[in-house]
């Protein structure tokens, strides 16, 4: 979730002049008192964000009340909706599910494996519990962008984003509804910080090949939750920068010259690019696709 402030107002303000640096204004003792209870705004809800433009100048003041917003909201989400959405109990592999399971893995004619892994497939539902209650929220923020995990029903996604619009309301901001989706994360892609996050089906599954030091065995790799780093979209943005550039014969972003860095010395490009190259993967350090990208930077 993004949040955007209406009109000529407090976040507005933080992006067009306090990443761009200006003069600050010094401000008298009864401002500063009045900014501090702006800071407050959970318990003193009269006083308008608008009144703060009047009062403050300074862009490090203006982030202390924006933080204060987005941690009322944390607040308020851990409060209202964690507890209650931590009821039913874990579901526990059924001992029948779990017997064909060991099965399977000592199988030794692949026959035999496939045999039995249709076995369990038609037993699918014995891994859980019927547990209709079962629910469970977890949420990451990191500034104004919020994800919310939910195990539960669409009808209770509906709930949680119509509660958080009316609460960011109340203190005279709105959510950007263009960027607040609801997704099933088995069908559709969640793409929050620069990772593309999805979960797996059980059918969908990888096979890989594991070897041990008496046989190979083809089994499925649990890659049930996916974080997957945007390459195709890294590799353009380095071609945009000049690092690298498109061919014709297939291949995408290849690495190239920077202009820029034409004049200095080669131990000074080489740390450059080394430098990038270290940033761009210490960023996607929990990707999935971690190995993909690494060999592709």
């Amino acid at each position: 979730m993004n949040f955007n402030i209406l009109g000529n107002t407090l976040l507005n303000t933080l992006i067009r002049k306090g990443t761009r640096g200006f003069s600050t204004k010094e401000l008298n003792t009864s401002d500063l008192k009045e900014l501090v209870e702006l800071a407050k705004l959970s318990e003193n809800k009269d006083i308008k964000l608008n009144n703060l433009l009047k009062l403050c100048k300074d862009p490090d003041l203006l982030k202390l009340v924006y933080n204060k917003i987005k941690s009322n909201l944390s607040n308020m989400i851990e409060d209202e909706y964690i507890d209650k959405f931590n009821c039913g109990t874990v579901r526990k592999i059924d001992l029948k599910y779990s017997k064909l399971s060991q099965l399977i893995r000592r199988a030794k004619l692949f026959s035999e494996r496939i045999k039995l892994s249709k076995l369990r497939a038609k037993t699918t539902n014995l891994h859980l519990k019927n547990d209709l209650d079962f629910k469970r929220l977890k949420y990451v923020r990191y500034g104004d962008d919020i994800l919310l995990g939910v195990i539960g029903s669409k009808q209770d996604c509906i709930i949680i984003q119509d509660s958080l619009s009316k609460f960011i309301e109340t203190l005279n901001l709105n959510i950007n509804k263009d960027k607040t989706f609801i997704k099933c994360a088995s069908k559709k892609l969640a793409r929050f910080l620069g990772y593309d996050i999805k979960i797996t089906l059980r059918h969908k599954y990888l096979i890989v090949n594991k070897h041990y030091s008496i046989r190979t065995i083809r089994g499925l790799n649990n890659t049930r939750l996916i974080i997957n780093a945007l390459i195709r979209y890294i590799l353009n943005n380095l071609v945009d920068h000049g690092y690298a550039r498109s061919c014709k014969n297939g291949r995408f972003a290849q690495l190239t010259g920077l202009g820029r860095l034409m004049h200095e010395e080669i131990h000074v490009i080489i740390n450059h690019y080394l430098m990038v190259g270290r940033g761009i993967l210490s960023y996607y350090r929990l990707a999935t696709n971690y190995n993909k990208l690494k060999h592709r930077i």
